[in-house]
This record gives C-alpha cells, sequence and structure tokens, in this order.
C-alpha cells in the first residue's frame, strides 16, 4: 500500500515539474506575448479601433505589460490616430488621477516629460497613451 501511494506522489510530482517547465518555455518562448497582444487588438477592436503593435514585454514581477509601437487606426483607415479627443469620441472614458495631475480630459502634463493619459479596455486593463 505504502509503495503504491509513493508511486502514486511522485508521478504527481513528475507532472507537476513538467507542468512548470512548459509554463515557463510558453513565457520565454514569445508565445504569451503575442496572446496579449492578441487580446489587447481584439479588445480595441470592440471600440472600433484597429491597433497594431509592434512588440510587448511581459514583466511577471511586477504584473505589467509594456507595449512598445502601438498604432491606432480608426476602423478601415489607414491614416494613424492616438489623439485623445478621437479616442473620446469613440467612447473611451480616460481615468482621472489627482495624484498626477491630470486635466478634466484626463490628459497628465508633465514639465519634465511627455503628456500621458489613461484607460480602461473590457477586460479592466489600464493602457495609456502617450505623446511622442
Amino acid at each position: 500500500m505504502r509503495r503504491k501511494l509513493l508511486i502514486g506522489a511522485l508521478s504527481f510530482l513528475g507532472l507537476i515539474v513538467i507542468l512548470a517547465i512548459a509554463v515557463f518555455w510558453y513565457i520565454r518562448s514569445g508565445r504569451l506575448d503575442l496572446y496579449l497582444q492578441s487580446q489587447i487588438i481584439e479588445a480595441l477592436s470592440d471600440y472600433g479601433i484597429r491597433a497594431s503593435i509592434g512588440s510587448t514585454n511581459l514583466d511577471l514581477r511586477g504584473n505589467k505589460v509594456t507595449i512598445r509601437d502601438l498604432k491606432l487606426f480608426a476602423g478601415d483607415a489607414e491614416k494613424e490616430f492616438g489623439i485623445v479627443d478621437e479616442l473620446t469620441a469613440k467612447g473611451i472614458v480616460f481615468e482621472q488621477y489627482k495624484e498626477l495631475g491630470t486635466d478634466a480630459k484626463g490628459i497628465s502634463k508633465n514639465p519634465h516629460g511627455p503628456m500621458v493619459a489613461w484607460f480602461k479596455d473590457p477586460a479592466g486593463n489600464i493602457l495609456s497613451v502617450i505623446q511622442g
């Protein structure tokens, strides 16, 4: 009986180790980044916004995703946009952060850096638009 229990416990532990290795490989291979890109693109398409993302970087320690080269387009338009007024016209509500000194539109105007505005996607993730 003890032998069967020991074999069962070792088999279960082996499966846990294999699963942990598979998850680590999935994250390190960049496939999770591609999945996150597709989720962001899909969430923005709910608002009629087409997005093009250059690259993403998942930081597991800070629970955040960095998006590089994000380009937003209105529907099938070829001209890129990302202006707060145009996004607001599409129904996006920008977050208000008193600590960051956001104005009525939700734009933080830092004298030592770019202007930034934050909004939530349908899944509750916070995204930002940065002047630059």
